[in-house]
C-alpha cells in the first residue's frame, strides 16, 4: 500500500533540489518518495516521486531570471538510475538508457504517454544531449512549442506582450537570456543556433517584445534566418483580452513615442557585445563570418 506524507515534509524536500549538490543525494530522497501520497485541501500528489521529478525538470521553467543547474542536478537528470525510472514509471520495456535509444524507440514511448507525462517526459528530453533525442525533437516537436518552452526557461515570457512598450531594459531582456538560449539551441542544431545569432545582430533594438516577436518568427521559419520574414514588431498584445488589450494598446504606444531612440541603440550594442564577448561559440561565428565578408570584399 501507498504511504501518505505531509504536505510540509513533502515541500521540505522538494526545497531542496536548488541546494543538494550530489547525484546521489537526489536519488537518496527520490528514493524515499517513490510510491507515496500526499494530500492537503488544497493539492492532490499521487506519487510524490514523480512530482519531485517534475518539479527538478520544471525548475528553470516559468523563471525571471535564467535558472542554472548544478553538477549534481544534472548528473542525476542524466543518470541511467532516471533513465530506469522512467522507463518503468511509463511500463516501457527497453534495455536502452533512454538517451542510447533510437529516433524511433524514443517517439514510440513518447506516443504512448498521456498528455501529462508528455509535458514532463519531453522536458526531460530537453535536458538530454544525444543525436537521436535531438532529432526527435527536432522532427516530433512543432516550432511554435520549441520557441515557446526554450524561451519559458530562459528567464523570459513566452509572450511579447508582456514587455510591450518597455523598450531595451536589461532587466527583461539581457545577455544571459540570449546565452541560454543559444545554448539551448545550439545543442539541438548548431545551424538553428547561428542563424539565431544572425537574426540578433542584425536587430536594431533588442526591447524584450520585438526580440520575442522575432524569435518565434525564426523558429517559424524553421529557424532559418531571412530577413524578410522576420517580424520584430514593437507592439504584441497576444493573451491579452477585452478591455485589458485596449488599455495595453494605448499605454504601449504613449510609451514607446516618449523613448530615446539613441539610448535604446546604445544599450543594445552593450547587450549584444556582452552576448558575444561571454560564449566562445558566438564569438568564434561573428568572427567567421567577419572574415568571410572582408574576402568578399
Amino acid at each position: 500500500m501507498k504511504k501518505e506524507i505531509d504536505i510540509k515534509e513533502y515541500f521540505a524536500l522538494e526545497n531542496k533540489i536548488d541546494s543538494l549538490t550530489k547525484k546521489e543525494e537526489f536519488i537518496d530522497i527520490h528514493r524515499y518518495l517513490i510510491d507515496k501520497t500526499c494530500d492537503c485541501d488544497y493539492l492532490d500528489i499521487k506519487d510524490c516521486g514523480f512530482q519531485f521529478i517534475k518539479a527538478l525538470l520544471n525548475r528553470d521553467f516559468g523563471r525571471t531570471y535564467v535558472y542554472k543547474y548544478k553538477d549534481g542536478a544534472k548528473e542525476f537528470i542524466e543518470s541511467k538510475y532516471l533513465s530506469d525510472y522512467f522507463k518503468s514509471y511509463f511500463d516501457f520495456d527497453s534495455k536502452k538508457d533512454i538517451s542510447d535509444m533510437s529516433e524511433i524507440e524514443i517517439k514510440s514511448l513518447f506516443d504512448s504517454l498521456n498528455d501529462e507525462d508528455k509535458q514532463v517526459f519531453k522536458a526531460y528530453l530537453y535536458k538530454l544531449n544525444s543525436d537521436s533525442v535531438n532529432k526527435f525533437i527536432k522532427k516530433n516537436i512543432d516550432s511554435k512549442t520549441l520557441a515557446s518552452d526554450i524561451l519559458s526557461s530562459s528567464g523570459l515570457s513566452s509572450l511579447a506582450s508582456t514587455y510591450v512598450g518597455r523598450g531595451v531594459n536589461y532587466g527583461d531582456l539581457n545577455d544571459f537570456n540570449l546565452n541560454a538560449i543559444f545554448n539551448k539551441l545550439f545543442a539541438i542544431d548548431k545551424n538553428y543556433a547561428f542563424n539565431y545569432v544572425d537574426m540578433v545582430l542584425n536587430m536594431e533594438t533588442l526591447g524584450a517584445t520585438e526580440f520575442i516577436n522575432a524569435f518565434k518568427s525564426l523558429a517559424g521559419n524553421s529557424f532559418i534566418y531571412d530577413e524578410d520574414y522576420i517580424n520584430s514588431s514593437k507592439v504584441s498584445l497576444d493573451g491579452l483580452y477585452g478591455d485589458l488589450r485596449d488599455i495595453v494598446a494605448t499605454s504601449a504606444l504613449h510609451y514607446s513615442l516618449d523613448q530615446d531612440y539613441d539610448y535604446q541603440k546604445f544599450a543594445t550594442e552593450q547587450i549584444k557585445l556582452q552576448f558575444i564577448l561571454k560564449n566562445k561559440e558566438v564569438c568564434e561565428f561573428v568572427q567567421n563570418k567577419e572574415e568571410k565578408v572582408k574576402a568578399l570584399k
